[in-house]
């Protein structure tokens, strides 16, 4: 059986031994989400946009995944048929 270098094939981590880790790819990436999520909270306010209900309320210890995504469907929903 082939060793992946992670949870399976589809899994981009990589090993700390393995030749081409760049761990500047990472901070990298968190880099590029934070800029959009400054972008995004810059548009949302001048767009005059209301927080969301569901964000930040859950844990991970609160509700199961399936409740959680259940509730964030329905607020979306309502969303976007008022828009």
């Amino acid at each position: 059986m082939e060793k992946h270098g992670g949870c399976g094939p589809g899994d981009r981590r990589s090993n700390l031994g393995e030749e081409g880790y760049n761990p500047s790819q990472l901070l990298d990436h968190l880099r590029n989400l934070l800029l959009k999520q400054e972008w995004y909270h810059d548009y949302a306010t001048e767009e005059s946009r209301k927080p969301l209900p569901f964000v930040g309320r859950f844990s991970v210890n609160s509700h199961p995944a399936r409740a959680r995504s259940a509730e964030i469907r329905v607020v979306v929903s309502r969303e976007s048929l008022s828009a």
